[in-house]
């Protein structure tokens, strides 16, 4: 038998799906966030303690600062993103 959309499924309303998402998702997001936590294996090796920065590096990495959140850009009129993406 084929559905409304004449391929074999049922076609479903957008309200439909996101009302049925809106139920799953905070059971999914509760069993979530109760996972345990914990760092996993990397192909580098062990973390090392916080270097000057904070930052925990496999042995043989180091970090350096190449820009600070809220400076002013030389020569522009405008300040880095507090808060950058990447």
């Amino acid at each position: 038998m084929h559905g409304p959309d004449g391929r074999g499924r049922r076609a479903i309303s957008r309200r439909h799906f996101l009302a049925s998402g809106a139920l799953a998702s905070p059971a999914a997001l509760r069993a979530a966030l109760e996972a345990p936590v914990r760092a996993g294996e990397g192909p580098y090796g062990p973390l090392g303690p916080p270097d000057a920065r904070g930052l925990m590096l496999p042995p043989g990495f180091r970090s350096r600062e190449i820009a600070r959140g809220g400076a002013q850009v030389a020569d522009a009129p405008f300040s880095l993103p507090i808060w950058p993406d990447g």
